[in-house]
């Protein structure tokens, strides 16, 4: 076991790859213990204290000291010990804390007194309500209770809004679950596509203390049908009439933006069916008469182009749903038949 003692100033103590025994004295120091299962004893000062690998034990002693670990609060599970110990568990090993006051872990930094939130994810349809149980993950590093923070602050109560999402209100409900409805906003996503939001809630437990941590949204499309406007065109007796697709589509439209309308069918009014010429619609018109017959078009969505939304591709395919409509069409005869 290698023994390190620091000085009274201000002392960078670092370990070897064993078994080490730090004292750090005086001083705000820097400790490394890098390897092995070691002790590293702040003493005085407000200290910065890195175990390192292995499973260590960390004494802060007087003033404000800081443990340092590798990964994230998401990897790191905390366990209070009798005799006012704490347990880290993290990538780097099982480290024993006593008389520190913080806690960074991958950068971001938590007291020993205060919450530890976590990351959640969530899944939902484009119209689906959800409530998520987001203090599921997350811990009091006192025995204080968990209270998830309004907008503006303060504890929340239920129906208060806590974040939102695209300027929609992410609200406390019961059992402390956040709740989301997304309503219309989605309605654009087709079949097969995802869309990706998150938001970030903020979280006490009476310490004073708080911490925040996010919730990751997957936005799950589903097809809407599309909405058909009727047509009308006219022309005179004995002219076939001639009415391209897209000019039948041209007032049309649907809310998914990836679909792509086609007309799929076509049915006349009367019992037979009309393949655009106006002679077989009637054979007695006389001069001056005026008919006016409708056609019925089946619309159908055939599904999604590829885009890129958010940095991912997303493909899928329509579930070909469709609408009819009503295409109107008048016939002027000059000329008897």
């Amino acid at each position: 076991m290698a023994l390190i003692r620091g000085s009274n100033r201000s002392d960078t103590l670092t370990g070897k790859n064993g078994r080490d025994a730090i004292f750090g004295r005086s001083g705000n120091d820097t400790m490394n213990g890098k390897g092995g299962r070691d002790l590293l004893d702040a003493g005085n000062g407000n200290d910065t204290v890195t175990g390192g690998i292995g499973n260590d034990t960390i004494l802060g002693g007087s003033g404000t000291d800081t443990a340092v670990f590798g990964g994230s609060a998401d990897s790191t599970t905390f366990r209070l010990l009798p005799g006012g110990f704490l347990q880290v568990r993290g990538i780097e090993g099982a480290d024993i804390l006593k008389s520190v006051e913080y806690l960074k872990i991958g950068g971001k930094t938590y007291s020993t007194k205060g919450p530890i939130a976590r990351t959640d994810e969530a899944a939902l349809g484009e119209n689906q309500p959800i409530d998520i149980n987001v203090l599921a993950n997350d811990q009091s590093l006192s025995k204080g209770a968990l209270r998830i923070q309004k907008l503006g602050g303060g504890n929340a109560a239920v129906g208060d809004t806590v974040a939102l999402v695209d300027g929609i209100a992410v609200k406390l409900g019961a059992g402390n679950r956040l709740t989301f409805d997304p309503g219309t906003a989605f309605d654009n996503l087709s079949a097969g596509e995802t869309l990706h939001r998150e938001f970030t809630y903020r979280v006490g437990n009476g310490s004073g203390k708080y911490d925040t941590a996010k919730v990751n949204l997957t936005i799950q499309g589903r097809n809407d049908g599309p909405a058909a406007v009727s047509d009308a065109a006219t022309t005179n007796g004995g002219t076939p009439l001639t009415i391209a697709a897209a000019d039948l589509l041209a007032n049309d439209t649907d809310i998914d933006l990836l679909d792509v309308l086609t007309v799929t069918a076509v049915a006349a009014n009367r019992r037979h069916s009309w393949n655009g010429h106006p002679g077989e619609w009637a054979d007695h018109i006389h001069v001056r008469d005026r008919i006016q017959r409708t056609s019925l078009f089946q619309l159908h969505d055939l599904g999604r182009q590829g885009r890129h939304r958010n940095g991912h591709r997303e493909r899928g395919r329509g579930s070909g749903r469709g609408r009819e409509h009503r295409a109107g069409y008048d016939r002027d005869d000059s000329l008897d038949q």
